[in-house]
């Protein structure tokens, strides 16, 4: 079958040639149309049908990864948990280095870190500063409202597809 391009190309060079033929279309012409026209419909659907499916694979993906990203997050916690929790239990014992079939535990001393008593009293010269971000939506409500907004622009006339 041919490319979509190919055919819109096709179906286009049949409404030139009607239109070369003083807008008549005779039984040659209507041929041509019909065929060119179901090909191009049929190809159209494929795409459509083709699209649509790749859209709920992606959906499926995303969420496969959402989960195994929870179940991830989940088993980060539970080791962490179980670290704390030997850390609790050899400082209680007072051991340092524990010996388990194949498996050494040792109890080493972190590094220092900083923990917020208050964060609202944090000193400027330690704030991070983050760049703004543009209020997309904020901005096309204006623009639609007339509303000039400086470096931006109000786009219309753009098509996308629905695949029903």
């Amino acid at each position: 079958m041919p490319k979509l391009y190919e055919l819109t190309d096709e179906y286009q060079a049949v409404l030139d040639a009607i239109e070369a033929n003083g807008g008549e279309l005779d039984d040659s012409l209507l041929a041509r149309f019909e065929a060119v026209a179901a090909d191009w419909q049929d190809k159209i659907g494929a795409c459509a049908a083709m699209a649509d499916h790749l859209a709920l694979m992606s959906g499926a993906f995303r969420e496969v990864a959402e989960r195994k990203r929870r179940l991830g997050s989940a088993y980060a916690g539970s080791a962490e948990r179980l670290k704390n929790y030997i850390v609790a239990n050899m400082e209680a014992m007072g051991s340092t280095k524990v010996e388990a079939g194949e498996v050494r535990v040792r109890l080493c001393a972190s590094p220092a870190s900083s923990e917020a008593v208050d964060e609202s009293q944090t000193p400027d010269a330690y704030l991070i500063v983050q760049a703004p971000k543009a209020d997309r939506r904020g901005i096309l409500a204006a623009l639609k409202d007339g509303v000039a907004v400086a470096g931006w622009r109000l786009v219309t006339g753009r098509h996308h597809v629905r695949i029903d």
